[in-house]
C-alpha cells in the first residue's frame, strides 16, 4: 500500500504479537517431515527474500502500477512461490541457488572485503 504509516502503538504491537505467534505455529509444524516439507516453499522464498523484494517493486512500477487489491496481492505471492521453487530446483547445485540478488550482493560483498597486501609490514616508522 502507498499511503503513509497511520497504526497506532497498539495495532503495531498486536501485529507483531501475530507476527510472533505465526513464526512459532511454523516452528511448530516444521518440526515433523509432512510439515517441514509443506513449509518448504516458504523458506525457499525467504532464502530468495531480496530477489522477491526487487521483483516486486519492479513489478509495481512498470506493469502493476497502482495495483492493490487481494487479487494483485495473491497472484504475486502465488508467482514469487512458484519463480523461487523453480529457480531453487534449477540452480540447487550453483551458488546462485540463494537468488540473482543475493549472489550479486555476496560477489560485492567479498570483493569490497579484500585488503590489500600489506606491503610496508615489518618496516619501522
Amino acid at each position: 500500500m502507498a499511503d503513509p504509516y497511520s497504526q497506532t502503538p497498539l495495532e503495531t504491537l498486536g501485529n507483531a504479537g501475530v507476527g510472533c505467534a505465526l513464526i512459532g505455529l511454523c516452528a511448530l509444524v516444521a518440526r515433523h517431515r509432512p510439515g517441514a516439507r509443506l513449509l518448504r516453499p516458504l523458506a525457499v522464498l525467504g532464502a530468495m527474500a531480496l530477489s522477491a523484494y526487487v521483483f516486486h517493486a519492479l513489478v509495481l512500477a512498470g506493469p502493476a502500477h497502482g495495483a492493490a487489491s487481494w487479487s494483485a496481492w495473491l497472484a504475486f505471492s502465488g508467482t514469487a512461490l512458484a519463480l523461487t521453487w523453480a529457480w531453487q530446483r534449477v540452480w540447487a547445485d550453483s551458488p546462485l541457488r540463494r537468488g540473482p540478488v543475493e549472489h550479486a550482493l555476496r560477489l560485492a560483498t567479498r570483493v569490497g572485503s579484500r585488503t590489500p597486501p600489506s606491503g610496508g609490514a615489518g618496516r619501522g616508522t
